[in-house]
């Protein structure tokens, strides 16, 4: 027996849809009246070889039953059937093919990159919105929808290490794609679970990987081998072709990567990254270039108009203003309100810094006759110690007692760079290289000790430990004199007296705590950033003794990357949203956890040194999803610390006003590390004991004429930046594709799927037919969601054990954004396609005893004049492609076709039923073998009209379909199905409106004779 899509067959006593497979030997099923979780796999092999010994396991044709005339209801009865049949939808036939199949509701705005994917072939596409705006929820749109429309079979993701989690999280949660996390600590346990002649990459449909893991020689071959069809790359611009100055290894490698990957031409790409533009025109290009050769070739600022709209297909960047009220709907993004908060310096901090400040001056100088590997060494020493005691007093002793130790113990070390009675961890010297390599080779140098100073978002490996790898090695290798390392001692000595008497001589924790105390009393939830764990613990101790007696509730939560990544996600989803709350955190928490549902305010205790880090840190809080209309910022410096001002004068200032032209940090023109070293060169050598006397330096005096030369130089090329920026976001705003282009299809969609508040509106009936309550839990401040909370021990048993929840409470809302401890509800969520499930199946097998829900309902209203049928039906259509391979689809709807008048029938207007439907309210009772005779008549009239208006009407559909295919892909050259109706089409279920006066009714005889 031929199966074909669609059809309807009847296999152990029930009927059952054929579901399209992508398997020839493998028979796909499900319920006619369930959904496809209920949904089963038939080999057929096996049941051809039993079929004739067991008769009762053979697969016949079978019809859809019609409705029962005798299980008469009230209209609401079949209305709840009729919407539980759209609301498991899942294969709709509908523009928007994923929007079935998804848990989350979509911004208008978000569907403009989806529109313009579709008209390319393949989807090669660079989606530079802005941070916030929801770039991930636009990449899985367009691969939900290619892999429902059977285009793709596999999806890969490519992120920065730290973003994996949060990807898998995304996919799973509210694009129902279960994605395996490739990591290097997940790698082995799936490479197990893999039979032995596949790879990790081929095996799992769908992933997560690490970018940083698959560009490996280890991998990088059997990823180029077994790279799924299509692709998403988030922080594509850590993939951009560095420029010729930067020697990072790591960049060139992620360059090579991916361009080996957009070798292939038929794959589909989709870029992300709110930053696209470096600084370098060449660097910025390479991505495009990523997208097709050509693009590599452009000169952006002489475009010629043929060029920017070809470009402008593939290239999508918009601001957080251009979108936040789109087609009508408005997008909260808070607004950010930022402030800077200086301290000064008490005597002995002032002293304790001095001290160290001309310590490590005399560090940099006394390399100047050594080679330049020796100074490079020095040079991080030096920037270790300064950065160790601008952070805290506990991170200057932390460094400094660890390495001196170390140093006075050099017998106990390992060649592994582990401590054997400490075991503190440093930055691990390959076994292979000896002390004159180390002491030679610049490069290594710079890649075992900017990490631990520096602050590189694109880092390989991000590092929150004591800075004190560079004295420890300098100390190791006996280059430390006694003298030295008896000034080291007296250092540690003035951190643990500050450390100890820090309400006296720690001005900078002083001026923290007012703040926070500040914001608590503000009603707002900050975040305290640091650079160093030691810094944390040290907050973490005081901020517990100095507010928790005032405030009992208070929650005071540290993390930094001491902790695994899994205990850092619970304690972020422990923490109780309705208390309030602290947390002080290193950069491990900056990139990857979307911290906007619990915190609403930063404090940037140790300012960053590289203006990325400052926007990552600041939007974890500041994004879609923040329920507060302002989020607050601070940055705290010290007045008298010439470090400091440098960081804040050169980079963070500009980098803010940046930010309030544009919304966005841009990035440096130039490494803000080369910029830090060289404004430090220049501070070692020109800052002196009056300089940290005077309130308030002028930084650009201090500094050396080169150095002024290149910070001056820095800043045009970042004015040149803001100008071609804002320049771009013109250029590439997507005028081109109109709103009420998108509002077309959205409606259309919304019309079979249903409206996304439907599902609370089916709830809500159901619940009040089942005698549940559902309590409204009013919001506190207007722009936070109305949440609801429903008692689910009162369900019926096979709804609630349908649930996978174990709780007996469910918390949920139906707008964004949705409170961490509340759950969104959408027409895929498991209560409502459980409740779906429940109604269909009780109306399609209905007991006389617990009559609830029906597929026939009669009512008699004022409504109308005459005799009037609706009959709902549940069309499928078989979408077939010639000239590829692909398996037929299926294409689902519930339509409604209409007749007035029982001897001479006219069709009923679409808007007349629609009105019917809401809007009709009964005004009369209806005896029991009335209701029945007018079933009996609609289902005669149904069968009378199926050969010719509603079979007409429904080819109209198929046809409307295939047309809407065309115009969707119109500019690709991708083939357009074949698209038929299944025959017959389903009756899913009838409604009968009897006019009030009842000599204007028009039955037949056999009516009349009843």
């Amino acid at each position: 027996m031929h199966y074909r899509t669609g059809q309807i067959v009847r296999f152990r006593d029930r009927e059952w849809v054929v579901l399209p497979s992508p398997e020839s030997d493998l028979l796909r099923l499900r319920p006619i009246g369930g959904s496809e979780l209920e949904s089963c796999h038939v080999f057929l092999p096996l049941l051809e070889a039993v079929q004739h010994d067991l008769p009762s396991e053979s697969i016949q044709p079978a019809l859809f039953p019609e409705p029962d005339p005798d299980h008469v209801l009230d209209h609401q009865a079949v209305k709840l059937t009729i919407d539980s049949a759209r609301l498991l939808l899942r294969d709709g036939a509908v523009p928007f093919r994923c929007l079935g199949r998804i848990s989350v509701r979509p911004h208008p705005y978000q569907f403009v990159p989806l529109l313009m994917a579709l008209r390319l072939r393949p989807v090669r596409i660079l989606i530079a919105d802005d941070v916030g705006v929801g770039k991930t929820i636009e990449a899985l749109l367009i691969a939900r929808e290619l892999f429902d429309r059977g285009e793709i079979q596999r999806i890969g993701v490519l992120c920065p290490p730290y973003l994996v989690d949060q990807w898998q999280k995304e996919m799973k949660e509210k694009f129902n794609l279960d994605a395996v996390a490739i990591r290097s600590s997940t790698l082995a346990r799936l490479e197990r679970q893999t039979p032995p002649d596949q790879s990790v990459f081929n095996y799992y449909p769908f992933f997560v990987a690490s970018i940083d893991l698959v560009k490996l020689e280890n991998y990088r071959p059997i990823f180029i081998q077994h790279a799924p069809e299509f692709i998403i790359i988030d922080e594509v611009h850590g993939c951009a072709r560095p420029p010729q100055a930067d020697r990072s290894k790591v960049r060139h490698q992620r360059y090579r990567f991916v361009s080996e990957l957009a070798e292939k031409p038929d794959r589909h790409f989709v870029l992300l990254t709110a930053t696209p533009h470096s600084g370098y025109e060449d660097s910025f290009l390479s991505i495009l270039g990523f997208l097709n050769p050509a693009f590599e070739t452009y000169d952006l600022n002489v475009l010629s108009e043929e060029d920017r709209k070809f470009l402008a297909r593939h290239f999508i960047q918009r601001r957080r203003a251009d979108v936040a009220e789109w087609l009508n709907v408005k997008t909260h993004f808070p607004e950010r309100i930022s402030e800077e908060i200086a301290y000064s310096f008490s005597p002995d901090y002032r002293k304790f810094f001095h001290d160290v400040f001309k310590f490590a001056n005399k560090i940099v100088k006394s390399a100047e006759t050594l080679s330049r590997g020796r100074r490079k060494l020095r040079h991080w020493a030096a920037l270790s110690l300064l950065r160790a005691i601008m952070s805290s007093p506990a991170t200057a002793e932390t460094a400094l007692r660890l390495r001196l130790e170390r140093g006075e113990s050099f017998d106990k070390r390992t060649s592994s760079g582990i401590d054997s009675e400490t075991n503190d961890m440093s930055v691990e010297v390959p076994g292979d290289l000896s002390d004159m390599d180390l002491m030679t080779d610049e490069d290594l140098i710079d890649d075992l000790f900017r990490p631990e100073v520096s602050d590189n978002p694109e880092a390989e490996i991000q590092t929150d430990v004591a800075p004190s790898t560079a004295v420890s090695t300098l100390t190791e290798r006996r280059e430390w004199t006694d003298y030295e390392r008896k000034k080291l001692r007296g250092f540690i000595h003035q951190a643990s007296s500050i450390k100890e008497n820090w309400r006296k001589s720690d001005r900078k924790v002083s001026t923290l705590l007012e703040k926070v105390q500040n914001l608590l009393n503000d009603g707002f939830h900050p975040i305290i950033w640091c650079r160093y764990v030691p810094t944390v613990k040290y907050l973490k101790e005081i901020l517990d003794e100095q507010l928790l007696p005032s405030k009992s509730n208070l929650q005071i939560l540290a993390i930094t990357g001491e902790i695994s990544d899994d205990e850092r996600h619970a304690r972020i989803e422990a923490i109780d949203t309705k208390a309030p709350r602290v947390l002080i955190a290193t950069d491990c928490l900056s990139e990857g956890i979307n911290l906007q549902d619990y915190f609403d305010a930063v404090i940037h205790y140790d300012l960053p040194w590289n203006p990325n880090r400052l926007e990552q840190r600041e939007g974890r809080v500041d994004r879609f999803g923040q329920s507060r209309e302002r989020v607050r910022t601070v940055l705290l410096y010290g007045r008298d610390n010439p470090v400091d001002g440098a960081v804040l004068e050169i980079l963070l200032k500009k980098a803010r006003t940046i930010h309030k032209q544009l919304g966005i940090i841009l990035p440096l023109p130039e490494s803000s590390e080369g910029i830090m070293e060289a404004v430090f060169q220049s501070l070692f050598v020109r800052v002196t004991q009056k300089a940290f006397e005077k309130p308030l330096l002028d930084f650009m005096d201090i500094l050396d004429a080169e150095t002024n030369r290149r910070i001056r130089s820095i800043e045009k090329q970042w004015d040149r930046a803001l100008q071609r920026e804002m320049k771009n976001r013109t250029r590439f705003t997507q005028r081109a594709i109109k709103p009420d282009e998108i509002a077309r299809l959205v409606e259309e969609t919304d019309s079979i799927l249903g409206k996304p508040e439907d599902a609370l509106v089916f709830l809500q009936a159901v619940l009040m037919r089942l005698n549940i309550d559902l309590t409204q839990i009013k919001p506190d401040r207007p722009s936070l969601p109305t949440l609801y909370r429903l008692d689910l021990k009162r369900l019926p048993d096979p709804i609630r054990y349908r649930l996978p929840s174990p709780s007996e409470i469910l918390l949920f809302g139906t707008e964004s954004p949705i409170p961490p401890q509340a759950e969104f509800l959408g027409r895929n969520h498991p209560l409502i396609e459980a409740l779906a499930e429940y109604i269909l199946f009780r109306a399609m097998n209905p007991d006389d005893h617990e009559a609830d829900f029906s597929r026939v309902g009669i009512l008699r209203t004022r409504s109308v004049s005459e005799w009037t049928a609706i009959f709902v039906s549940r069309p499928r259509y078989e979408l077939k492609f010639r000239t590829d391979h692909r398996p037929p689809q299926l294409a689902e709807e519930v339509f409604f076709i209409g007749f007035e008048r029982l001897d001479s029938p006219r069709p009923l207007p679409e808007s007349r039923m629609r009105d019917l439907l809401e809007n009709a309210r009964p005004t009369g009772n209806i005896s029991g073998p009335e209701k029945r005779e007018m079933a009996r008549e609609a289902l005669n009239l149904w069968r009378d009209r199926l050969n010719h208006e509603i079979k007409a009407t429904l080819q109209q559909r198929a046809q409307h379909l295939k047309t809407r295919y065309r115009n969707l892909r119109r500019e690709t050259k991708i083939p357009i199905p074949d698209i038929t109706l299944i025959d017959p089409p389903d009756l899913l279920a009838l409604l009968v409106f009897a006019p009030h006066r009842r000599h204007l009714r028009s039955f037949s005889s056999t009516s009349m004779e009843a």
